[in-house]
């Protein structure tokens, strides 16, 4: 999902030209160039355990219930009633990168609502009540291919463990569906100077929206966010009407997007007329360039 202590490398690689290497974390033979990663350790097998998602999810917006900020950077929600499909993979990082062949074993998820699942593939799942759950994986790999310090290797990886926060919610979650260029005129088009631009917007969530609205600026180079002072007066903003579950719209801004202008950032942002807590705050922001 991609759902965000390393050892010293020079120390490993001349290790490695010795012959083998055990720790806490692995075990390499390179006679064989072969690594098995167990589950104690900083690079613990723990490390390399991922649960992909194929469905729409969002990062929790707001606090975590108390005692729940330790599952800050692997929280995610959906919506009540949706179904999504879940999946226990292997993520590559640390000193173990670009692994493929990925066979996974023993793959084992518990979605804290009473429902469990031991299927290798993806697993779809439907969360009926909302509130707060945690999702348990663990699993056994073997890959045939990875970098483990400048060297290919193949492998085990032994009881990978991890745990998420999903929070369930009947809410509405705007997101940017579709964004295209308009022009006025064809010598516009052939110029490439943009007139306006159309923009889909899309209620992913299971409640009905308010209206509120989308803005678009040039952004200070080098400053994430900050309206370019020298080209603030294209700053532009369009309404969005209230939108059913599932409902799309598409809003036309008179946004002018001049050619000797393309190549700066462009900002569009879903914007909250009276703070409302309603969107995807992974698809409410886009860049054009």
């Amino acid at each position: 999902m991609n759902i965000k202590s390393k050892l010293g490398i020079i120390s490993i690689l001349t290790i490695l030209m010795i012959g083998s290497l055990t720790t806490s974390t692995a075990y390499v033979n390179m006679g064989n160039h072969s690594v098995t990663i167990t589950n104690t350790g900083e690079n613990s097998s723990n490390a390399y355990a991922q649960l992909n998602v194929n469905g729409i999810i969002y990062p929790t917006n707001g606090k975590l219930p108390k005692n729940y900020e330790k599952y800050r950077n692997t929280t995610f929600q959906v919506s009540t009633g949706s179904t999504i499909q879940y999946q226990t993979s292997v993520r590559s990082q640390g000193l173990l990168t670009n692994i493929t062949g990925v066979n996974i074993k023993n793959s084992y998820i518990n979605f804290g609502d009473g429902t469990k699942s031991t299927s290798n593939g993806y697993v779809a799942h439907t969360y009926k009540k909302s509130g707060w759950y945690k999702i348990l994986i663990s699993f056994n790999a073997t890959f045939k291919n990875a970098s483990f310090v400048g060297q290919n290797v193949n492998g085990t990886i032994l009881g990978a463990t991890k745990e998420y926060l999903v929070q369930v919610s009947t809410k509405p979650q705007l997101a940017l569906n579709q964004i295209s260029c308009g022009y006025n005129s064809f010598k516009n088009y052939k110029n490439k100077n943009v007139d306006y631009l159309i923009v889909k917007v899309k209620n992913v969530g299971s409640a009905a929206s308010k209206a509120t609205q989308i803005k678009i600026w040039y952004e200070q180079p080098n400053k994430v966010g900050a309206v370019y002072s020298k080209l603030k007066s294209y700053t532009s903003s369009a309404n969005i009407k209230a939108l059913k579950p599932g409902e799309i719209t598409t809003v036309l801004v008179k946004f002018s997007i001049p050619h000797k202008y393309s190549k700066l950032w462009k900002d569009i942002l879903l914007d909250s007329l009276n703070k409302l807590n309603q969107f995807d705050s992974g698809s409410a922001f886009y860049r054009l360039n």
